[in-house]
């Protein structure tokens, strides 16, 4: 469900942030890869140091005559010489520096470590949605998909009634809503919208995968319509929400799912809308696309790290067949792989 709360603590105030300090102050200093190699460095210069300063000895006591006391002189100039007392310094300062450069590209570094990481990474994984797509979906009415008896029309209001309109950083309840003002028209989308009176609403959550909308109309009387997932609006499960199994959802079942494969292979994310009337059974009524577009930059910005020898890597939870459309369209290749078949 939904609700509202007051934060009183963040950052590391917050019972997370506590446990991350802990975590963090356990773990020690974490050298960065270009520290480490540094460090390697300077390890091979004092050992050379500590080389040629037993041989710098050995020649003056043994083949120059010299005293062991005037000798030592030499060798603690050679050694004190090869330690970089200023090197941490130049370090801190030169990563300082960076950070300052990137802060101007609009960069946010967490930590000057970071910094190192990006410099020594070979691979970069992305996640899709807000990352390399611009997360500002678009619902399409004219591809709406509905069931003999329901009308494009209908399918979209119903989804705008089964959506929060407070919720304005969901973004599929944004893009319905959105696209409900501009298909109908504002005035006469709001009017229709009004027309349906919420007595109930049982907001997303990760567990079920849908919303719940209880409202009355003044034609249709009670109603309840649901948004979400696909299989979890025809066939809800025992999953711990108001559950149901539409009607005739055996029969359904494949056709539903070939029309939802034939959205996604095009790149459309989509949301299943199904509606009860009165006592009667939850009836499945239409499927709704909508287009997260790529960012107009992406492909460029993938073709210039590949170019630095990254290689790059797409993450996402959605639908197999969006992922291999949306990598088609932003240079990635089509050969993405399931979870199943990385573990």
């Amino acid at each position: 469900g939904e609700g509202h709360c007051l934060v009183k603590e963040t950052g590391l105030r917050s019972e997370i942030g506590q446990a991350a300090g802990l975590v963090q102050e356990s773990s020690g200093h974490q050298m960065g890869i270009f520290e480490t190699k540094i460090m390697q460095v300077i390890r091979f210069v004092i050992l050379i140091s500590l080389v040629d300063a037993g041989v710098v000895m050995y020649v003056s006591v043994h083949t120059r005559g010299l005293k062991v006391s005037d000798s030592l002189l030499n060798v603690l100039a050679l050694v004190i010489g090869a330690v970089p007392i200023a090197l941490p310094l130049v370090m801190q300062v030169t990563m300082a520096i960076g950070a300052a450069k990137m802060a101007k590209k609009q960069a946010i570094v967490t930590h000057l470590t970071a910094l190192q990481e990006v410099a020594s990474m070979s691979v970069l994984c992305s996640d899709k949605t807000g990352t390399l797509t611009t997360a500002d979906m678009r619902v399409l009415p004219s591809k709406v998909w509905t069931r003999k008896g329901f009308s494009p029309d209908d399918a979209l209001l119903w989804a705008g009634i089964a959506s929060n309109p407070a919720n304005k950083e969901d973004p599929i309840d944004k893009a319905v809503l959105e696209s409900v003002n501009e298909h109908f028209g504002e005035q006469v989308a709001q009017r229709k919208l009004q027309g349906y009176i919420k007595t109930k609403f049982v907001g997303f959550n990760p567990i079920v995968k849908r919303t719940v909308a209880y409202c009355t109309h003044e034609e249709h009387g009670q109603l309840k319509i649901s948004k979400g997932l696909l299989d979890k609006v025809l066939e809800t499960g025992d999953d711990g929400g108001e559950c149901w199994t539409c009607a005739d959802a055996e029969q359904i079942r494949e056709q539903l799912r070939t029309v939802d494969c034939r959205f996604s292979s095009q790149g459309y994310k989509t949301v299943a809308v199904a509606i009860q009337r009165a006592d009667g059974p939850m009836e499945f009524a239409a499927i709704v696309p909508m287009i997260d577009p790529p960012r107009e930059d992406t492909k460029i910005t993938i073709h210039r790290i590949r170019q630095a020898g990254i290689d790059v890597k797409m993450i996402t939870g959605d639908h197999l067949n969006i992922a291999i459309e949306t990598s088609r369209l932003i240079g990635l290749g089509t050969g993405v792989f399931p979870a199943g078949d990385l573990w």
